[in-house]
């Protein structure tokens, strides 16, 4: 396999964790930017000596907006990963996307891929590099 083929491949294997990711980004981001529209604000406890106990400091604006710029650019870059295949995957042939589907997203493996079609694993591997390969022409 060439390296583009192989960077294409890498990033299927890594397209479902990429959609957690996103998901958490985006529940992240908007559990901050709820809790900071909430009246009493974000208070983060900290030990401070000579005190038994933690007290309660504010976060000042500054770190409050520090922390809502990371986690909105965390939710961005995770959405344009999962973008990026699901521009290839448009306009593929639904079968190509279903063997594609079964081989990254659940991983199956592709002596059962191979047995499941009566076909040897050399044809699913075959049939995966043409895939890819069409795939890789339309970048």
């Amino acid at each position: 396999m060439d390296q583009r083929i192989r960077e294409l491949s890498d990033r299927l294997y890594a397209f479902r964790r990429n959609v957690n990711r996103m998901l958490a980004a985006e529940d992240a981001y908007m559990e901050y930017a709820l809790s900071l529209g909430s009246p009493r604000g974000i208070r983060i406890k900290t030990d401070t000596p000579g005190r038994s106990t933690g007290a309660k400091t504010e976060i000042t604006f500054e770190e409050k907006d520090a922390r809502l710029q990371v986690l909105y650019r965390r939710m961005v870059q995770a959405e344009e990963n999962v973008a990026d295949v699901e521009r290839l995957l448009v306009g593929m042939d639904p079968d190509d996307v279903d063997f594609l589907e079964e081989m990254y997203w659940y991983r199956v493996p592709t002596r059962i891929m191979a047995d499941e079609r009566c076909v040897d694993q050399r044809s699913i591997y075959h049939r995966r590099d043409k895939i890819l390969f069409e795939m890789v022409k339309k970048l």
